[in-house]
Protein backbone atom coordinates (compact mmCIF):
# COMPACT_ATOMS: atom_id res chain seq x y z
CA UNK A 1 0.00 0.00 0.00
CA UNK A 2 1.44 3.42 -1.11
CA UNK A 3 1.81 6.54 1.35
CA UNK A 4 -0.94 8.47 -1.07
CA UNK A 5 -3.11 5.55 -0.39
CA UNK A 6 -2.85 5.62 3.59
CA UNK A 7 -3.07 9.34 3.59
CA UNK A 8 -6.34 9.43 1.72
CA UNK A 9 -8.33 6.55 3.69
CA UNK A 10 -6.89 8.30 7.06
CA UNK A 11 -9.98 10.57 7.42
CA UNK A 12 -12.29 8.03 6.16
CA UNK A 13 -11.19 5.91 9.39
CA UNK A 14 -11.40 8.83 11.38
CA UNK A 15 -14.89 10.45 10.66
CA UNK A 16 -16.28 6.40 10.63
CA UNK A 17 -14.75 5.60 13.84
CA UNK A 18 -16.40 9.27 15.20
CA UNK A 19 -19.39 7.85 14.46
CA UNK A 20 -19.29 4.79 16.07
CA UNK A 21 -17.74 6.09 19.03
CA UNK A 22 -20.57 8.26 19.68
CA UNK A 23 -23.22 5.19 19.01
CA UNK A 24 -21.60 2.55 21.07
CA UNK A 25 -19.43 4.29 23.54
CA UNK A 26 -20.77 6.20 27.07
CA UNK A 27 -19.99 10.07 27.18
CA UNK A 28 -17.86 10.48 29.74
CA UNK A 29 -15.27 7.74 28.19
CA UNK A 30 -15.65 9.14 24.22
CA UNK A 31 -12.57 11.56 24.48
CA UNK A 32 -10.71 8.68 25.62
CA UNK A 33 -11.88 6.04 23.00
CA UNK A 34 -10.85 9.33 20.22
CA UNK A 35 -7.50 9.59 21.75
CA UNK A 36 -6.98 5.91 21.14
CA UNK A 37 -8.57 6.03 17.53
CA UNK A 38 -6.33 9.06 16.93
CA UNK A 39 -3.31 7.31 17.72
CA UNK A 40 -4.12 4.20 15.44
CA UNK A 41 -5.06 6.25 12.69
CA UNK A 42 -1.48 7.96 12.78
CA UNK A 43 0.23 5.13 13.36
CA UNK A 44 -1.49 3.66 9.83
CA UNK A 45 -0.58 6.69 7.80
CA UNK A 46 2.94 7.08 9.07
CA UNK A 47 3.24 3.09 8.32
CA UNK A 48 6.83 2.52 6.27
CA UNK A 49 8.41 -0.95 6.41
CA UNK A 50 11.74 0.70 4.95
CA UNK A 51 11.94 3.30 8.05
CA UNK A 52 14.77 3.43 9.83
CA UNK A 53 14.27 2.15 13.77
CA UNK A 54 14.36 4.44 16.50
CA UNK A 55 16.90 3.30 19.24
CA UNK A 56 15.30 3.34 22.41
CA UNK A 57 17.32 5.54 25.11
CA UNK A 58 17.43 4.40 27.91
CA UNK A 59 18.13 6.13 30.83
CA UNK A 60 21.74 4.61 32.74
CA UNK A 61 20.84 3.33 35.99
CA UNK A 62 22.54 5.25 38.93
CA UNK A 63 26.25 3.82 40.54
CA UNK A 64 25.24 2.45 43.64
CA UNK A 65 27.96 2.77 46.49
CA UNK A 66 29.31 -1.20 46.78
CA UNK A 67 32.59 -1.75 46.76
CA UNK A 68 33.84 1.90 47.90
CA UNK A 69 35.90 2.39 50.96
CA UNK A 70 34.30 2.05 54.40
CA UNK A 71 30.94 0.88 53.56
CA UNK A 72 31.09 -2.69 55.42
CA UNK A 73 31.84 -4.12 52.16
CA UNK A 74 35.06 -5.83 52.08
CA UNK A 75 36.39 -5.93 48.22
CA UNK A 76 39.96 -5.84 46.92
CA UNK A 77 41.71 -2.98 47.29
CA UNK A 78 39.40 -1.87 50.68
CA UNK A 79 42.12 -1.32 53.82
CA UNK A 80 41.51 -2.51 56.72
CA UNK A 81 42.91 -2.27 60.33
CA UNK A 82 43.75 -5.32 62.62
CA UNK A 83 42.12 -5.38 66.25
CA UNK A 84 43.55 -8.03 68.29
CA UNK A 85 45.15 -8.35 71.90
CA UNK A 86 47.72 -8.58 71.18
CA UNK A 87 47.88 -10.43 67.72
CA UNK A 88 45.87 -12.50 64.91
CA UNK A 89 46.96 -15.79 63.48
CA UNK A 90 47.55 -15.56 59.29
CA UNK A 91 46.33 -18.83 57.84
CA UNK A 92 46.55 -20.66 54.88
CA UNK A 93 43.09 -21.00 54.09
CA UNK A 94 39.95 -19.16 55.35
CA UNK A 95 39.04 -21.47 58.60
CA UNK A 96 40.45 -22.38 61.99
CA UNK A 97 41.57 -25.74 60.99
CA UNK A 98 43.96 -24.06 58.33
CA UNK A 99 47.55 -23.81 58.98
CA UNK A 100 49.25 -20.68 60.78
CA UNK A 101 51.28 -19.30 58.31
CA UNK A 102 52.43 -16.06 60.08
CA UNK A 103 51.14 -13.63 62.46
CA UNK A 104 50.00 -9.82 62.27
CA UNK A 105 50.08 -7.46 65.10
CA UNK A 106 47.54 -5.37 66.98
CA UNK A 107 46.78 -2.36 64.93
CA UNK A 108 48.59 -3.52 61.58
CA UNK A 109 47.30 -2.10 58.26
CA UNK A 110 45.76 -4.25 55.93
CA UNK A 111 44.80 -4.30 52.12
CA UNK A 112 42.01 -6.84 50.86
CA UNK A 113 43.21 -8.64 47.89
CA UNK A 114 42.39 -11.28 45.63
CA UNK A 115 42.38 -14.30 47.11
CA UNK A 116 44.13 -17.86 44.91
CA UNK A 117 40.41 -18.37 44.16
CA UNK A 118 37.23 -16.98 45.13
CA UNK A 119 35.90 -13.79 47.11
CA UNK A 120 38.25 -12.19 49.17
CA UNK A 121 35.54 -12.84 52.07
CA UNK A 122 35.00 -16.76 52.98
CA UNK A 123 33.48 -18.65 55.86
CA UNK A 124 34.02 -15.48 58.35
CA UNK A 125 37.71 -15.22 56.58
CA UNK A 126 39.14 -12.36 54.65
CA UNK A 127 42.12 -12.61 52.69
CA UNK A 128 44.74 -9.76 52.80
CA UNK A 129 48.08 -8.57 52.57
CA UNK A 130 50.15 -7.80 55.73
CA UNK A 131 52.19 -4.35 56.43
CA UNK A 132 55.52 -6.35 55.09
CA UNK A 133 54.03 -8.30 51.83
CA UNK A 134 52.62 -11.15 53.90
CA UNK A 135 49.26 -12.86 52.87
CA UNK A 136 46.56 -14.88 54.21
CA UNK A 137 43.52 -15.46 55.77
CA UNK A 138 42.95 -13.55 59.40
CA UNK A 139 39.35 -13.50 60.98
CA UNK A 140 36.89 -11.44 59.82
CA UNK A 141 35.80 -10.39 63.20
CA UNK A 142 39.57 -9.15 64.04
CA UNK A 143 39.30 -6.16 61.55
CA UNK A 144 37.97 -2.96 60.99
CA UNK A 145 37.17 -1.49 57.82
CA UNK A 146 38.69 2.73 57.57
CA UNK A 147 36.85 5.31 56.55
CA UNK A 148 37.56 6.92 53.57
CA UNK A 149 39.35 9.24 55.44
CA UNK A 150 41.23 6.98 57.19
CA UNK A 151 42.30 5.35 54.12
CA UNK A 152 43.16 8.29 52.31
CA UNK A 153 46.30 8.49 54.97
CA UNK A 154 49.55 7.00 54.64
CA UNK A 155 50.14 4.19 56.80
CA UNK A 156 52.78 4.87 59.09
CA UNK A 157 56.40 3.40 58.46
CA UNK A 158 56.12 0.67 61.79
CA UNK A 159 55.32 3.49 64.01
CA UNK A 160 54.76 7.41 64.52
CA UNK A 161 57.36 7.65 66.87
CA UNK A 162 59.79 4.57 64.65
CA UNK A 163 62.32 5.56 61.75
CA UNK A 164 61.36 2.30 61.10
CA UNK A 165 62.97 -0.23 58.26
CA UNK A 166 65.31 1.66 56.67
CA UNK A 167 67.71 0.39 54.33
CA UNK A 168 70.35 -0.23 56.87
CA UNK A 169 68.00 -2.02 58.78
CA UNK A 170 66.89 -4.45 55.87
CA UNK A 171 70.60 -6.00 56.24
CA UNK A 172 69.54 -7.79 59.17
CA UNK A 173 66.30 -9.12 57.96
CA UNK A 174 67.68 -12.24 57.73
CA UNK A 175 68.25 -12.83 61.25
CA UNK A 176 65.26 -11.34 62.78
CA UNK A 177 62.80 -13.76 64.69
CA UNK A 178 59.34 -13.24 65.07
CA UNK A 179 58.76 -14.43 68.63
CA UNK A 180 55.26 -15.60 67.59
CA UNK A 181 55.72 -16.62 64.34
CA UNK A 182 58.17 -18.69 65.47
CA UNK A 183 56.23 -20.86 68.30
CA UNK A 184 53.45 -21.70 65.35
CA UNK A 185 56.51 -23.40 63.62
CA UNK A 186 56.34 -25.93 66.69
CA UNK A 187 52.76 -26.40 67.04
CA UNK A 188 51.46 -23.18 69.56
CA UNK A 189 49.41 -20.61 69.28
CA UNK A 190 51.49 -17.74 68.59
CA UNK A 191 50.66 -16.62 71.45
CA UNK A 192 53.94 -16.37 74.45
CA UNK A 193 56.37 -14.47 76.46
CA UNK A 194 59.42 -15.83 74.26
CA UNK A 195 60.89 -12.35 73.76
CA UNK A 196 63.73 -13.67 75.45
CA UNK A 197 64.79 -16.77 73.64
CA UNK A 198 63.63 -15.22 70.95
CA UNK A 199 66.26 -11.99 70.87
CA UNK A 200 69.06 -14.65 71.90
CA UNK A 201 68.42 -16.38 68.56
CA UNK A 202 68.89 -13.51 67.34
CA UNK A 203 72.12 -12.47 69.00
CA UNK A 204 73.22 -16.04 67.96
CA UNK A 205 72.71 -16.04 64.13
CA UNK A 206 74.47 -12.20 64.74
CA UNK A 207 77.52 -13.91 66.32
CA UNK A 208 77.61 -16.77 64.35
CA UNK A 209 76.62 -19.31 67.12
CA UNK A 210 73.83 -22.23 67.21
CA UNK A 211 72.28 -23.40 69.84
CA UNK A 212 72.45 -27.18 70.50
CA UNK A 213 69.01 -29.39 70.53
CA UNK A 214 67.48 -30.29 73.21
CA UNK A 215 67.71 -34.25 74.79
CA UNK A 216 64.84 -36.89 74.10
CA UNK A 217 62.84 -35.10 71.99
CA UNK A 218 60.67 -36.89 69.15
CA UNK A 219 62.14 -37.97 66.52
CA UNK A 220 61.11 -36.29 63.47
CA UNK A 221 58.76 -33.77 65.17
CA UNK A 222 58.52 -30.01 65.23
CA UNK A 223 61.68 -29.55 67.80
CA UNK A 224 63.71 -32.04 65.97
CA UNK A 225 63.31 -29.74 62.92
CA UNK A 226 65.94 -27.01 61.91
CA UNK A 227 63.22 -23.95 62.24
CA UNK A 228 63.49 -20.76 63.51
CA UNK A 229 61.09 -21.68 66.21
CA UNK A 230 62.60 -24.98 67.12
CA UNK A 231 65.80 -22.89 67.92
CA UNK A 232 64.05 -20.46 70.10
CA UNK A 233 62.39 -23.06 72.49
CA UNK A 234 65.73 -24.80 72.54
CA UNK A 235 67.42 -21.34 73.98
CA UNK A 236 64.49 -21.50 76.43
CA UNK A 237 65.19 -24.90 77.55
CA UNK A 238 69.20 -24.38 77.79
CA UNK A 239 68.70 -21.16 79.77
CA UNK A 240 65.44 -22.18 82.15
CA UNK A 241 65.93 -25.73 82.74
CA UNK A 242 68.97 -25.68 85.03
CA UNK A 243 67.31 -23.12 87.49
CA UNK A 244 63.74 -23.91 87.02
CA UNK A 245 62.33 -26.54 84.68
CA UNK A 246 58.95 -25.47 84.78
CA UNK A 247 59.58 -22.96 82.68
CA UNK A 248 61.93 -24.62 80.45
CA UNK A 249 58.68 -24.08 77.70
CA UNK A 250 58.65 -28.05 77.27
CA UNK A 251 57.37 -31.26 78.68
CA UNK A 252 56.58 -34.79 78.19
CA UNK A 253 54.06 -36.50 76.07
CA UNK A 254 52.21 -39.84 76.08
CA UNK A 255 54.84 -41.57 74.15
CA UNK A 256 57.35 -40.47 76.51
CA UNK A 257 59.08 -38.01 74.73
CA UNK A 258 59.90 -34.27 74.60
CA UNK A 259 57.66 -31.91 73.37
CA UNK A 260 56.37 -28.59 73.35
CA UNK A 261 54.88 -27.42 76.94
CA UNK A 262 53.18 -24.21 75.59
CA UNK A 263 51.85 -22.90 78.46
CA UNK A 264 55.96 -22.43 79.67
CA UNK A 265 56.22 -19.68 77.47
CA UNK A 266 54.20 -17.50 79.12
CA UNK A 267 57.08 -17.23 81.69
CA UNK A 268 59.80 -14.59 82.02
CA UNK A 269 63.43 -14.77 80.71
CA UNK A 270 65.66 -13.01 82.89
CA UNK A 271 69.26 -12.70 81.90
CA UNK A 272 70.82 -15.25 84.43
CA UNK A 273 68.97 -17.28 81.53
CA UNK A 274 70.37 -15.73 78.85
CA UNK A 275 73.74 -16.48 80.07
CA UNK A 276 72.73 -19.90 80.77
CA UNK A 277 72.21 -20.42 77.07
CA UNK A 278 74.65 -18.54 75.50
CA UNK A 279 77.52 -20.53 77.54
CA UNK A 280 75.65 -23.43 75.79
CA UNK A 281 76.06 -22.29 72.53
CA UNK A 282 79.71 -21.85 72.99
CA UNK A 283 79.61 -18.01 73.39
CA UNK A 284 80.33 -15.61 75.90
CA UNK A 285 78.36 -12.70 77.56
CA UNK A 286 79.30 -9.75 80.25
CA UNK A 287 76.51 -7.14 81.58
CA UNK A 288 77.10 -3.30 80.52
CA UNK A 289 75.38 -0.45 81.36
CA UNK A 290 71.93 -0.35 79.94
CA UNK A 291 72.81 3.47 77.89
CA UNK A 292 72.67 3.83 74.51
CA UNK A 293 76.79 5.20 74.63
CA UNK A 294 77.43 1.76 76.24
CA UNK A 295 75.60 -0.13 73.93
CA UNK A 296 76.96 1.59 70.91
CA UNK A 297 80.14 0.72 72.70
CA UNK A 298 79.36 -2.41 72.44
CA UNK A 299 78.30 -2.94 69.38
CA UNK A 300 81.84 -1.25 67.37
CA UNK A 301 83.69 -3.14 70.02
CA UNK A 302 81.78 -6.52 67.62
CA UNK A 303 79.25 -7.84 70.49
CA UNK A 304 75.48 -8.02 69.68
CA UNK A 305 73.41 -6.92 73.37
CA UNK A 306 70.36 -7.43 74.33
CA UNK A 307 68.84 -5.19 76.54
CA UNK A 308 65.64 -5.02 78.55
CA UNK A 309 63.18 -2.01 78.88
CA UNK A 310 60.02 -0.93 78.93
CA UNK A 311 57.51 0.40 76.41
CA UNK A 312 55.36 3.39 77.81
CA UNK A 313 55.80 5.77 80.92
CA UNK A 314 52.64 7.04 82.33
CA UNK A 315 51.65 10.12 81.04
CA UNK A 316 52.24 13.49 82.41
CA UNK A 317 48.87 15.10 81.19
CA UNK A 318 46.39 12.70 82.76
CA UNK A 319 46.89 8.87 83.97
CA UNK A 320 45.56 8.08 80.86
CA UNK A 321 47.87 10.01 77.97
CA UNK A 322 51.12 8.02 78.01
CA UNK A 323 54.35 9.47 76.72
CA UNK A 324 54.81 8.42 72.77
CA UNK A 325 59.16 8.01 72.49
CA UNK A 326 59.24 4.75 71.96
CA UNK A 327 58.91 3.09 69.00
CA UNK A 328 55.99 0.72 69.48
CA UNK A 329 53.24 2.74 71.01
CA UNK A 330 50.01 0.71 71.68
CA UNK A 331 51.26 -1.20 74.95
CA UNK A 332 53.08 -0.37 78.01
CA UNK A 333 55.06 -4.16 78.37
CA UNK A 334 57.84 -4.39 81.24
CA UNK A 335 60.98 -5.96 80.95
CA UNK A 336 60.75 -7.01 77.35
CA UNK A 337 63.64 -8.33 76.01
CA UNK A 338 65.02 -7.12 72.36
CA UNK A 339 68.31 -7.17 70.36
CA UNK A 340 69.98 -4.49 69.28
CA UNK A 341 72.19 -5.83 66.07
CA UNK A 342 74.41 -2.73 65.03
CA UNK A 343 74.64 1.01 64.98
CA UNK A 344 75.06 3.22 61.70
CA UNK A 345 77.43 5.49 61.08
CA UNK A 346 74.64 8.26 62.14
CA UNK A 347 74.91 6.90 65.61
CA UNK A 348 71.33 5.72 65.28
CA UNK A 349 70.87 1.92 66.29
CA UNK A 350 69.47 -1.21 64.50
CA UNK A 351 67.11 -2.84 67.09
CA UNK A 352 65.27 -6.69 66.46
CA UNK A 353 61.99 -6.62 68.48
CA UNK A 354 60.42 -10.08 68.51
CA UNK A 355 57.13 -8.39 68.98
CA UNK A 356 57.05 -4.95 66.46
CA UNK A 357 54.37 -4.83 64.55
CA UNK A 358 56.32 -5.05 61.26
CA UNK A 359 57.99 -8.15 62.38
CA UNK A 360 61.19 -6.87 60.70
CA UNK A 361 64.54 -4.93 62.32
CA UNK A 362 64.12 -1.22 62.33
CA UNK A 363 66.29 1.66 63.01
CA UNK A 364 65.68 4.09 66.22
CA UNK A 365 67.23 6.99 67.37
CA UNK A 366 69.79 7.05 70.78
CA UNK A 367 66.86 9.15 72.55
CA UNK A 368 64.51 6.23 71.53
CA UNK A 369 66.27 3.78 72.99
CA UNK A 370 66.78 5.97 76.09
CA UNK A 371 63.14 6.15 76.81
CA UNK A 372 62.84 2.14 76.41
CA UNK A 373 65.51 2.21 79.11
CA UNK A 374 64.10 4.53 80.98
CA UNK A 375 62.63 1.61 83.29
CA UNK A 376 64.22 0.67 87.21
CA UNK A 377 63.67 -3.05 85.17
CA UNK A 378 66.30 -2.40 82.53
CA UNK A 379 69.45 -4.38 81.54
CA UNK A 380 71.83 -4.93 78.82
CA UNK A 381 74.01 -8.10 78.18
CA UNK A 382 76.44 -8.55 75.54
CA UNK A 383 77.04 -11.37 73.46
CA UNK A 384 80.06 -12.52 71.41
CA UNK A 385 81.29 -15.70 69.79
CA UNK A 386 83.64 -17.92 71.61
CA UNK A 387 86.16 -16.28 74.07
CA UNK A 388 89.61 -16.89 74.53
CA UNK A 389 92.45 -17.98 77.44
Amino acid sequence: MTDAIRRGLGPVVRTVGNVAIEKTVPPPLQPVARALMDFGVSSFEQANRTRARVALQVPTPPVTDAGTQGNNTLEVGDQLQLNADPRANLRAGPGTDQAVVGGLNDGARLEVIAPPEGSPEQTGFVYVRGPNGETGWVSRSLVRELTEAEAAQAPAAGNASSIGHTEAAAEYDDIYVDQFAAEAEVGGDGTNANCGPSAVVIALRNEGLEIPGIPGVEKGGPLDQDTTGADVQRVRYWGNHKSDSDDDGVGTNANGDVALAEGENSTYTGFEDIENAVAKAGGTTVRIDPTPEDIAQALRDGSTVVISGTFLEPGTGTDTTPKTDTWRRRDSTNEHFVAVVGVTEEGNFIVCDPAHPDSAPIEVTPAMLAAFLRGENAGAIAIDGPGTA
